[in-house]
């Protein structure tokens, strides 16, 4: 049997990754990335709406590739080329049994369950508008955490289907991948994406981190905005020596606004063990192909004792025409650690 999972993620991801994608469709589509590395290009892609996932997953996609420029000259009729023998669909559940249950993958797990968990079932002699929402809001929990699984693992995005690899690429030439789906009738708009293997993609660790330093805590900010569309997460990490690194958070974090937009800066607190003890952080991210980043500048810092006791007016007076006297208590053991009083 698959196992229970019970983990917190936020759904926005599978909306960022969409929107990192392609702009906003009128309709259900297909949108695509593609990352250019030395010796090979990785395509991501997903559907854009939960019913449009359902008809992939069922139909399947089928990959082109269409050489568009050779040599520095574009070419007018680029020929078709077929990557997928069958279409690609989410693998038997079997195939996933096997990599939870031995390799104990959670994100496995989680894509595992989004397919082929346990359904909510309609009763057709009873429907009521509640059940209708129910399933729908269902539908779209299984896509989420379906997308959300395969950013976080480039091996369930090809257990889902939705990642593909290509190595065959030559030397002066330019290419165009077209993903479309299998499925009759329905028209979801295929995703295209371009290629230049000349080009590999950068991949810039987190910058612009500032730490400031509290009471046993830490606030780290860092510029998001440049990153949004680069980056699925972030880990945050944290050590004593700049040698070992502790992990800060288990799951990708990841800054929403109220409204759902992306914000311009990341924010992330830490407690800290003590005060008077210097600690160093680091940032890397996670980018749509389950890759992490190289780690970002380090900052460091150390917590501060805030004051237990606070100034007691204890009498106002007036001396003069334009003057006050203001007395006041404040205990004399802790007079070392105040700098002035204002």
């Amino acid at each position: 049997m698959l196992q229970n999972i019970s983990i917190v993620v936020s759904i926005f991801l599978l909306i960022k990754f969409s929107s990192s994608l392609a702009q906003s469709e009128t309709r259900p589509s297909i949108n695509a990335i593609a990352c250019v590395k030395a010796d090979k290009v990785i395509i991501r892609w997903s559907p854009t709406t939960p019913v449009s996932w359902q008809l992939c997953n069922q139909y399947g996609y089928t990959i082109e590739k269409y050489v568009i420029v050779k040599d520095g000259k574009a070419i007018n009729k680029p020929a078709k080329q077929v990557l997928t023998s069958s279409p690609l669909k989410p693998k038997p559940l079997e195939t996933w049994r096997n990599l939870v249950e031995k390799q104990k993958d959670k994100y496995a797990s989680i894509a595992a369950q989004a397919l082929y968990g346990k359904t909510f079932q309609l009763d057709e002699k009873n429907t009521n508008m509640i059940q209708m929402i129910n399933k729908a809001k269902e539908t779209e929990n299984r896509f989420g955490f379906s997308m959300y699984a395969a950013t976080q693992s480039a091996e369930v995005a090809d257990m889902l289907g939705v990642r593909w690899v290509d190595q065959n690429l030559i030397k002066g030439e330019k290419y165009l991948y077209r993903i479309y789906t299998n499925a009759p009738n329905e028209k979801i708009d295929t995703g295209f994406v371009f290629v230049d293997p000349s080009q590999i993609t950068p991949f810039t660790m987190p910058r612009e981190i500032v730490a400031e330093f509290s009471d046993k805590m830490v606030k780290l900010r860092w510029n998001h905005e440049f990153f949004q569309d680069m980056y699925s997460g972030y880990f945050i990490e944290r050590s004593t020596d700049k040698v070992t690194w502790e992990p800060r958070n288990k799951e990708p974090f990841l800054t929403v606004a109220e409204d759902g937009k992306m914000v311009k800066e990341a924010t992330f607190i830490d407690t800290l063990p003590v005060n008077g003890k210097t600690y160093y952080y680091r940032i890397k991210g996670k980018n749509f192909f389950a890759e992490l980043s190289e780690p970002s500048t380090i900052v460091e810092g150390e917590g501060k004792a805030r004051l237990p006791v606070t100034p007691k007016i204890t009498s106002v007076s007036q001396l003069d025409k334009d003057k006050l006297k203001i007395d006041f208590d404040f205990p004399v053991g802790f007079n070392s650690q105040v700098k002035e009083f204002r």
